[in-house]
């Protein structure tokens, strides 16, 4: 019964558990460790990037997108979302 959910949405966004699983067992070392999370963090900003306004605003100004392009050395200059933000 667990699994309904993770498939379901995989299946909605479109991915592939699956996949994912071959992608994480693949890890071996510190460096595939950091290579993978360095990856899903880059999808996650062109993920916000392209779908909420005010992260497209906020990377657009700091330049951590360029064509579709995540630059992570300018990860720390995004700033802390606050509720007066």
């Amino acid at each position: 019964m667990k699994q309904i959910p993770r498939i379901l949405i995989s299946y909605l966004t479109g991915n592939s558990y699956k996949k994912e699983y071959q992608e994480i067992i693949k890890i071996k070392s510190k460096d595939d460790l950091i290579k993978f999370q360095e990856n899903y963090l880059e999808k996650l900003i062109l993920h916000a990037y392209k779908n909420v306004r005010y992260y497209h605003n906020i990377f657009k100004e700091i330049g951590i997108v360029n064509n579709s392009t995540v630059n992570l050395s300018k990860f720390n200059k995004i700033p802390i979302l606050t509720k007066k933000s």
